[in-house]
């Protein structure tokens, strides 16, 4: 009691010196960045802080204050303060940033996307993260500097459409493309010389940043539109998004009303103050609708059937097979099944539409389908759109096999390709 009596005594000593500072610095401010309950609050609450990108530095704000804080003490890992540090921190050497309108700072942001590929220089890494968040309008006037730049490598994975710093640059004079997952229009790529393939184990993906081993210059990437605090939604993508974009020197944002806005589990949204440029596009996802399954594919869909039972957890693949089991299930009597996949595709679209998936049933996430990326048709897209029922989650935790662990009756199907001689 003593103990925490002398800390409750020492951050309300910091609060009087940061309320002295602040009114020597900005008189008539202050007031109103101390309204209601701040004067009391915490400041180390780590639910109270939000990171801000600024150069090396971050800072914090809250519904009532702004500070720009040095990150010495800030354990960016656990996103909150060193509790050793804490109430030892002097609050007057924090220097004090005015709250901004988030729209004004969106305006001030905006700007063409040829302007924003300025920022690439030559020797860059540039990552377009994965599949749907491919930024169309920044990758072909990224190609549209290809007499400018050299030695420039670009990191993608499951290109929905034709890559343009690609296509523009054959001889890979300017561009070097690399994947960690390949679509058919990424094969084809990888087969032509025109692309490499980097093997990886997807739920370690987001380390691959966070420990160094993918370094990222630039990042572009393609968000759902600002809401009224200043967010964006990342949308179709979770995966290892917040881990590349906190190892990114600078973020570029393409805004395009087309992306959903997903409900995530975490490391789902980024906010206008963490990004350098904002690119307005209105071009139509990437799409891979499911193709209507063959002979083969139902038969293999009519195998596996009769070992599916009530309240079952699904991951079903992407590919013709999938397709033609989720077409079974959602004639079926089968009922309150759950979701939790890697990747969501139209397979599931049939199951929701036909109230077969109600995720009632699951241990883990009751009542949440969960997904880390997803591609599909525009109906699927739709479907997510502020969507509560279902939530996006990093592939570190959908595919990890803890998580998978607590969900009983967890059943996982996927197609694979046979070779005959």
């Amino acid at each position: 009691m003593v103990q925490r009596a002398k800390s409750r005594n020492r951050i309300e000593e910091n609060i009087r010196q940061l309320q002295e500072y602040m009114a020597e610095q900005s008189p008539g401010i202050f007031p109103q960045l101390c309204k209601g309950k701040v004067q009391k609050q915490n400041i180390c609450a780590s639910h109270t802080v939000r990171k801000i990108r600024h150069g090396k530095k971050r800072s914090t704000y809250g519904s009532a204050k702004v500070y720009r804080i040095d990150s010495q003490n800030y354990d960016f890992r656990q996103g909150h303060y060193r509790k050793d540090q804490c109430a030892q921190q002097s609050f007057p050497e924090f220097q004090p940033v005015l709250p901004q309108a988030p729209y004004e700072e969106y305006k001030k942001k905006l700007v063409s996307a040829e302007e924003a590929v300025k920022i690439v220089k030559s020797g860059d890494w540039v990552d377009y993260s994965q599949t749907c968040s491919f930024p169309e309008d920044l990758d072909a006037a990224l190609a549209a500097r290809r007499d400018e730049l050299e030695d420039v490598k670009v990191r993608n994975a499951i290109s929905m459409k034709p890559v343009q710093i690609v296509e523009q640059d054959p001889d890979q004079k300017a561009f070097t493309y690399n994947l960690w997952h390949c679509s058919g229009i990424d094969r084809k790529y990888v087969d032509q010389g025109r692309a490499f393939y980097s093997p990886m184990l997807f739920r370690n993906c987001g380390s691959y940043y966070s420990r160094g081993y993918a370094p990222v210059n630039v990042a572009m990437i393609t968000v759902s539109p600002m809401d009224k605090n200043g967010y964006f939604s990342y949308g179709l993508t979770n995966c290892c998004m917040q881990e590349m974009l906190d190892a990114a020197d600078h973020i570029v944002l393409e805004v395009n009303p087309n992306m959903p806005f997903v409900f995530g589990m975490e490391c789902d949204h980024i906010h206008i103050s963490e990004v350098d440029y904002v690119v307005e596009s209105t071009k139509p996802l990437g799409i891979a609708p499911g193709g209507a399954p063959s002979e083969i594919d139902k038969k293999i869909a009519g195998n596996i059937f009769p070992y599916l039972y009530d309240g079952i957890t699904l991951q079903i693949g992407i590919g013709g097979m999938p397709n033609a089991l989720g077409g079974l299930i959602a004639d079926s009597d089968l009922k309150d099944l759950g979701m939790h996949t890697e990747l969501m595709s139209d397979g599931y679209l049939k199951l929701y539409q036909a109230g077969k998936i109600t995720n009632k049933k699951k241990l883990l996430n009751r009542g949440k389908g969960v997904f880390s990326i997803c591609n599909g048709s525009t109906d699927l897209y739709e479907f997510l759109n502020h969507n509560i029922d279902i939530m996006s989650a990093p592939m570190r935790y959908v595919n990890n096999p803890e998580t998978i662990r607590q969900l009983d009756h967890f059943v996982s199907i996927n197609g694979s390709i046979s070779k005959f001689d």
